[in-house]
């Protein structure tokens, strides 16, 4: 955001809040409310919103809170965002980052560890980020924040707490199509993305995970090491909102 001034933030309690998970913590304070801003519970208004900023000039990096609530913004993401460049005959593009926390194994509630990436690989013009380790997660959210067209960036839940890894300082980019050989051999092959990709006790391996349409991704070199850095810097998340709503629960 500081690079770029066209870069807007907004979601649900990703301003004051900082998010559910922290991920955003910050950056109301730093950058303010023209920039980070607050959106009420309506994915389909997120999604929408970013098409129409990016189309007017701004890089709009939208979060839907869980990817379980991403089926309210369903069309406006396949229908409408994923096809702003097709549909304009290369007239325009959509600069648009749609982050979205994903995935089982916190005990999380109904709806809020859906998922269904698959349901989004299946739109052109749409990339699927699904990182599984933390410098990944940094250098794969910098290049979807400056890529020309959309990006569905999956944050697997059990990475803001459980993932760890070492993330070098300062500004650096993963490219995206890009997958990582965790370890080498000639028996088999075992493919994974995101959290499947970097489970601690499991044997997992780490790199960068990309779904998306298109040519087979090359293989790029060995996994970087672990070390003693998280996939975020969050606190773990409050049981309340400010005003006493609870974070998580049921949708009415």
């Amino acid at each position: 955001m500081e690079r770029d001034e066209r870069v807007v933030v907004f979601g649900e309690d990703v301003g004051v809040t900082g998010g559910v998970f922290r991920a955003t913590d910050g950056l109301f304070a730093r950058y303010g409310q023209a920039r980070v801003i607050d959106t009420p519970l309506a994915e389909g208004v997120i999604a929408g919103a970013a098409i129409g900023l990016a189309i007017a000039g701004w890089v709009p990096v939208a979060e839907i809170q869980f990817l379980g609530f991403a089926h309210n913004g369903f069309n406006q993401v396949v229908d409408q965002l994923a096809r702003v460049r097709y549909r304009s005959a290369g007239r325009f593009s959509a600069q648009v980052t749609l982050r979205a926390p994903y995935g089982g194994g916190v005990r999380a509630p109904e709806l809020h560890s859906d998922a269904f990436e698959a349901h989004f690989t299946h739109a052109p013009g749409l990339k699927v980020i699904a990182p599984s380790t933390p410098a990944d997660a940094k250098g794969l959210l910098l290049a979807s924040i400056r890529d020309p067209d959309p990006v569905l960036f999956l944050e697997p839940l059990r990475g803001y707490r459980q993932v760890k890894g070492e993330v070098p300082a300062g500004d650096y980019t993963v490219e995206l199509g890009e997958a990582s050989v965790a370890r080498e051999g000639s028996d088999v092959t075992v493919i994974a993305w995101s959290a499947a990709g970097s489970t601690p006790g499991r044997g997992g391996c780490t790199g960068a995970g990309h779904l998306g349409r298109g040519p087979r991704p090359p293989v790029a070199g060995p996994a970087r090491r672990e070390g003693d850095r998280g996939f975020g810097e969050q606190d773990r998340p409050r049981g309340r909102r400010p005003g006493g709503s609870a974070d998580f629960g049921f949708r009415g």
